[in-house]
C-alpha cells in the first residue's frame, strides 16, 4: 500500500507540476506582490508513506515473531 501511495504522489506531482507551473508563475508575475505560489503537498505525502512503509517493514517481522 505504501509504494501504492508513493508511486501516486509521484504521478500526481508531475502532473501538477506540468500543468501549472508556467501559468501560476505568469499570474504572479502579474499580481506582482503577492507572495509566494502555492505548492502541491504530495511531496509531503510521499515522505509519510515512506514513513509508514519502513515502520510497516519493521513491526509485521516483530508481530509475526513474537507469535511464532
Amino acid at each position: 500500500l505504501s509504494w501504492i501511495a508513493i508511486y501516486g504522489a509521484s504521478i500526481a506531482r508531475r502532473r501538477i507540476r506540468l500543468t501549472t507551473d508556467q501559468p501560476m508563475m505568469a499570474l504572479w508575475n502579474v499580481i506582482g506582490a503577492a507572495g509566494h505560489p502555492r505548492r502541491d503537498h504530495s511531496y509531503q505525502f510521499a515522505l509519510i508513506a515512506i514513513i509508514l512503509m519502513a515502520l510497516a517493514v519493521l513491526a509485521i517481522p516483530i508481530v509475526v515473531s513474537a507469535f511464532v
